[in-house]
């Protein structure tokens, strides 16, 4: 899996495309991805430290996992992250929500109304 086709992905799941996405061909040991919030960038580290690439379905869970932080930072209105708790009950429901899409399971949860909306774009 490509940087655009991991991109397109993103977009399929979730109908948002205000972000940007960097598969970077490198190892980290600390992180698997990373958002950065004030430039709206998905970061994933696409290989694993003996150099080989992820297989596509960590790469989509990582991918994944970083566009519900940018979803909740941008899209659900009155969010606000509290301090020292970087994932709260309503990230891991839209994360759940983008992996049960992206994995076609069907799963269900208490979706908050932008994982409603998420889901319902793409039936």
């Amino acid at each position: 899996m490509n940087q655009q086709d991991l991109m397109d992905l993103l977009v399929e799941l979730s109908g948002i495309s205000d972000f940007q996405l960097e598969l970077k061909q490198t190892y980290s040991k600390c992180y698997w991805g990373r958002y950065f919030i004030n430039r709206k960038l998905i970061r994933i580290y696409a290989l694993d430290e003996d150099g080989t690439q992820f297989p596509d379905d960590i790469l989509i869970r990582e991918a994944t996992h970083e566009l519900a932080h940018h979803i909740q930072f941008y899209h659900v209105p009155g969010w606000e992250r509290q301090k020292g708790i970087v994932h709260d009950e309503q990230f891991y429901e839209i994360h759940k929500a983008l992996m049960d899409k992206a994995f076609g399971r069907n799963v269900p949860v208490k979706y908050s109304p932008i994982v409603e909306r998420i889901v319902a774009s793409r039936k």
